[in-house]
């Protein structure tokens, strides 16, 4: 379990010191301490999608946090965003990078090789889609063939066997033929919590379908890891901002969700990987806290 990033002052008191300063916060001193707190042995590291790191961060950052940690990488944007955009998020021009092999081989080999043990998956976050890209049923499977033969070429040069995950931010890609498209690259759907995406329920069932969609099996089983990512949540809009470990937006439906598939994935004996950010219900940590309370409660009912 782990957050999106680990440099938010709002945490000091509860993962940090109230005496933290925000610019060693940022830095591997600011990650040394976050390791230390009882529930984080992950991180999302989320600046390398707009900012890509260099192997020397890479290095320092794999110095700075004990044997068991690990990482989750979200590869850059300039292999996984059909756009170029400008500081504000809004597309400006096409991207001549995206969905080329060798510049996504490249930064996955950047990231194992800085990291090394530590890394844990890579994910691909596919930025939002062109309406022209998944307008009808024939673009969208132009658009499902293109990022299958992408991601195949990419597992090809996956020599380190690194666990790849794909995060979608276009809700109408989520279907079968992408499904099983993954399933034959070997490459796990990520459930990405997100306004632009379906809820955890129906993600859920997208993750069910990925197994073996023809198994009606309720006691199914993963495969592979579960790999969650809640970033943002649509409650959390116009909910009043606090500070500390308080949750002006919470979500139980979704914890509730998240929970299930962990005490599956134990039962599977697969990891799984939980991913939680601050605009998820208002204090990542304790969306955590309360994604693992519901997953004990949920392990003892299934006993």
């Amino acid at each position: 379990m782990g957050t999106c990033g680990w440099a938010s002052p709002g945490w000091r008191g509860i993962v940090y010191a109230r005496s933290s300063g925000s610019g060693a916060l940022r830095g591997p001193e600011g990650l040394a301490a976050y390791a230390r707190f009882p529930l984080m042995n992950t991180v999302s590291l989320e600046r390398n999608f707009r900012e890509p790191y260099r192997l020397t961060d890479f290095q320092r950052f794999a110095a700075a946090v004990p044997e068991s940690f690990r990482f989750a990488v979200p590869l850059p944007a300039f292999v996984t965003d059909p756009f170029l955009r400008d500081r504000a998020g809004r597309p400006q021009s096409d991207n001549p990078r995206f969905l080329d092999t060798a510049a996504a081989a490249d930064a996955l080999s950047l990231a194992v090789r800085g990291l090394g043990a530590k890394c844990g998956p890579v994910l691909l976050e596919f930025a939002p889609f062109s309406r022209q890209m998944t307008a009808d049923s024939e673009a969208l499977q132009r658009t499902v063939g293109r990022l299958e033969e992408f991601m195949a070429a990419l597992q090809d040069r996956n020599l380190s066997g690194a666990v790849l995950g794909a995060e979608l931010r276009t809700p109408s890609m989520l279907t079968p033929r992408f499904v099983a498209a993954l399933g034959r690259v070997g490459i796990r759907l990520v459930m990405g919590l997100h306004p632009m995406m379906p809820g955890a329920l129906r993600q859920s069932r997208a993750i069910r379908h990925c197994e073996d969609p023809m198994d009606e099996n309720p006691d199914w089983r993963f495969s592979g890891p579960l790999i969650v990512r809640w970033s943002r949540s649509p409650s959390l809009a116009h909910a009043v901002k606090v500070s500390g470990d308080a949750m002006p937006a919470s979500d139980p439906a979704t914890r509730a969700v998240i929970a299930s598939l962990i005490v599956r994935a134990q039962k599977s004996r697969m990891p799984a990987w939980i991913l939680a950010g601050n605009r998820a219900e208002g204090s990542a940590p304790g969306t955590l806290r309360a994604v693992l309370e519901s997953a004990v409660r949920q392990g003892r009912d299934c006993r």
